[in-house]
């Protein structure tokens, strides 16, 4: 039976994951897919080099929030679930292995989070930083898809249906995009400036 007592955290929880995500797979595509795309991502090139910056960002403050064991997170909100005896026995065991296993990764971007984007050390600077945290770019998605696989665990605990953020998908909207931009520039051979 669902129940009501954690509605803001889950709810909360369901937003950061789902902004993860998207954040994720549009800077994925314009870091990953950029030679596709390269010739109208230079044209405009301030505003690529700041969306590029904007959406790793948003992406690692939307993981950092999900981790952080102060506030509302899925860490919190498992602790409170556990403590209550809201899981069974299994749940909670591979819940508590998962986290094992995502410790260093959850670490890594912790250390990027403190170091880099969220406060600027004096001790190490962003490379560092990356080289301390030990963090490939590629653990960003295992580490949001394993948050969505223990969140969707406390949500079947809770009685409610999985989330299937993976499907709120923003990567056919950022291929759409550019590719209308690339067709666009190649029709028209270049973007013409209106005067008002």
């Amino acid at each position: 039976m669902k129940s009501n007592k954690y509605k803001r955290e889950f709810s909360e929880i369901a937003s950061l994951l789902v902004d993860a995500y998207q954040h994720y797979e549009i800077w994925w595509i314009y870091k990953h897919d950029r030679e596709k795309y390269v010739d109208i991502m230079n044209k405009y090139l301030l505003f690529f080099s700041a969306s590029i910056s904007a959406h790793f960002i948003a992406m690692l403050m939307s993981i950092s929030c999900l981790i952080d064991e102060r506030n509302v997170s899925i860490k919190s909100l498992y602790d409170k679930m556990n403590e209550e005896k809201l899981l069974n026995e299994s749940e909670s065991e591979y819940i508590d292995e998962k986290f094992l296993e995502l410790n260093d990764k959850i670490k890594g971007v912790k250390i990027l989070r403190s170091n880099v984007f969220a406060h600027i050390s004096e001790k190490l600077d962003s490379d560092k930083a990356f080289e301390k945290a030990k963090f490939k770019y590629d653990h960003f998605k295992d580490l949001i898809f394993s948050l969505g696989e223990i969140f969707n665990i406390l949500r079947k605990a809770n009685g409610m249906n999985p989330l299937g953020f993976q499907y709120n998908s923003s990567k056919s909207d950022t291929i759409r995009l550019l590719s209308d931009l690339k067709k666009f520039q190649s029709q028209w051979g270049c973007f013409k400036r209106v005067r008002s």
